[in-house]
């Protein structure tokens, strides 16, 4: 019997994957992405010099921006992202939570247990009110590769636990 369900859950999984499947959307353009040398700090110049090689712009600009709350922006520098937003590029902020000056995994303040009991709801807060804001829209990667155990937020570091 389990063997069958499986079947059936897989059956069910890839139809719904499918073209034309009842519950499927209209299919998304795949559109072009970039973090090249130069984001974000000079963030159009570096979508200029990208657009200039590869024949196009990309639309989607990606960087990465660690927890230090010394920054003068928690999340949404509008210095970085407004010479996205001004070339027609969405930024995609990949939001680790870590002290990247650290130079190490081992953090464990940063541990998501720790996010999870409201440690950081004051720098979280900000960066809402920050998003907010700037009223356009971004994508953010919060803690990306939580399967790896190379940052402070992955599998087996800092306690850790799927």
């Amino acid at each position: 019997m389990r063997r069958h369900a499986r079947k059936l859950i897989l059956a069910l999984a890839l139809s719904a994957a499918l073209p034309g499947a009842a519950n499927a959307t209209a299919p998304q353009p795949v559109v072009l992405g970039v973090n090249t040398a130069g984001i974000p700090q000079t963030m159009g110049s570096a979508l200029d010099t990208f657009a200039a090689k590869a024949g196009a712009m990309p639309q989607i600009a990606m960087y990465y921006q660690d927890w230090y709350e010394g920054w003068s922006t928690a999340l949404v520098n509008p210095n970085f992202v407004s010479q996205a937003t001004a070339r027609g590029v969405t930024p995609m902020i990949t939001w680790e939570p870590c002290l990247d000056t650290a130079g190490t995994i081992d953090q464990p303040a940063y541990a998501p247990r720790n996010i999870a009991r409201g440690d950081f709801d004051p720098y979280i807060h900000r960066a809402a009110r920050e998003a907010k804001a700037f009223g356009q829209p971004f994508f953010v990667r919060l803690a990306h590769e939580m399967n790896g155990g190379w940052s402070t937020w992955g599998r087996g570091v800092n306690g850790n636990t799927p």
